[in-house]
């Protein structure tokens, strides 16, 4: 569930690579000249971003969210034929793209499973209140999106033997696999009160939940750090020890909840009944491998009968921009052609698996501050 930007969206070879990105379940925000243009050509299945690239003030921290990686798409096209190469100005200018992507990259390391600071229109249909009016209460809550956060806020009442109020999404599409990681990191700003953060690996709505309790200070954002060793199995608030750790690689559900109990009828020590608000802006899995956060697709032909090898690489520059950003990164070159000179060898591929070879990278610590070669057939 990683946030990938695309730049170059609508291009033939963006087109391919936001489609594959999609498939392999990662949220995907497309880079778009305009909105009407976006929607026309890639739908509604992404995220559509309007910026421009060439000028530094529309990359900002507001409009592109917290992401995981960036790639880079040439904006001239993948013919059928081949690669049309153009001059250096047909593409992205990649150190405004740089830059932009060190304000926003997620630390190496980190996989985000929920930017609230990007409020799309998944997360509004995905998240919702689960109160104890289910079980006589009469606790409200709601999930409310801002244009930098979530806010979990409503009233929590200990009538009618009540006592809780939780947000929770509902059971994702296909689980989620974090085995690669050491925990959830929660970007919070609460109230004083004692939360908690609730993962489930099975798909019942009651079933045991694997729980973990954290403070807050009133108005103060904070980075939680929890590992998956931590998390305890329970069920209404009931420890289940018999149910052993937590299975990472099959998340079905996230849930927050502030409840006057702690576990197996412990008081929680935080908890004040009445109004509440906790102001969520990120949820992400941390303590992975470092991944390739900046894909560059390059472009190259081969040399001309009166020019020099050195000549034809057109984009080297962009290539050095990204090296030197100190993001770890992939280049991907491309050639027009096979007919290189010298000991030179390169894989010839089709302009369709180009894009799988993005995402293949994408999840490829053996991919980090590599170049890769590729001739287009």
């Amino acid at each position: 569930m990683g946030v990938v930007l695309v730049a170059g969206a609508t291009s033939a070879l963006g087109q391919q690579v936001v489609q594959r990105l999609l498939a392999q379940g990662y949220q995907v925000r497309s880079l778009v000249p305009n909105l009407s243009q976006g929607q026309e050509i890639l739908g509604g299945e992404a995220d559509l971003i309007v910026a421009d690239v060439t000028q530094p003030d529309t990359l900002t921290s507001k409009t592109l969210g917290s992401i995981d990686a960036i790639l880079y798409c040439p904006d001239t096209a993948l013919l059928s034929a081949g690669i049309n190469a153009q001059s250096p100005t047909a593409f992205f200018d990649v150190q405004n793209l740089a830059q932009a992507a060190a304000r926003v990259l997620s630390q190496p390391g980190e996989n985000t499973l929920f930017d609230f600071t990007y409020p799309s229109a998944n997360l509004k249909e995905l998240w919702g209140a689960v109160d104890d009016v289910v079980m006589g209460g009469v606790s409200q809550s709601e999930v409310r999106l801002s244009d930098s956060s979530a806010l979990f806020m409503g009233n929590v009442s200990t009538a009618n033997s009540g006592g809780f109020a939780s947000i929770r999404t509902r059971n994702f599409s296909s689980a989620i696999a974090l085995g690669n990681y050491q925990g959830i990191k929660l970007r919070v700003k609460g109230d004083g009160n004692r939360y908690k953060f609730l993962l489930r690996t099975e798909e019942k709505w009651d079933g045991v939940a694997y729980s973990h309790s954290f403070d807050t200070v009133s108005n103060q954002w904070m980075d939680v750090e929890i590992p998956f060793s931590a998390l305890v199995p329970v069920f209404r608030a009931k420890t289940v020890p018999n149910d052993g750790p937590i299975d990472p690689n099959r998340i079905c559900s996230c849930q927050f909840m502030l409840s006057k109990f702690e576990y197996d009828g412990a008081l929680n020590p935080q908890f004040t009944p009445g109004p509440f608000q906790l102001e969520i802006a990120s949820v992400k899995a941390y303590g992975g491998p470092t991944l390739p956060q900046f894909v560059l697709f390059s472009v190259a032909t081969s040399p001309q009968p009166d020019q020099s090898e050195s000549d034809s690489t057109s984009f080297s520059e962009d290539e050095e921009r990204v090296r030197s950003s100190g993001i770890p990164h992939t280049i991907i070159r491309l050639h027009q052609s096979t007919e290189l000179t010298g000991d030179r060898s390169l894989e010839t591929v089709s302009s369709k698996n180009i894009a799988e070879l993005c995402v293949q990278v994408l999840a490829q610590p053996e991919a980090c501050n590599r170049t890769f070669e590729k001739a287009v057939n």
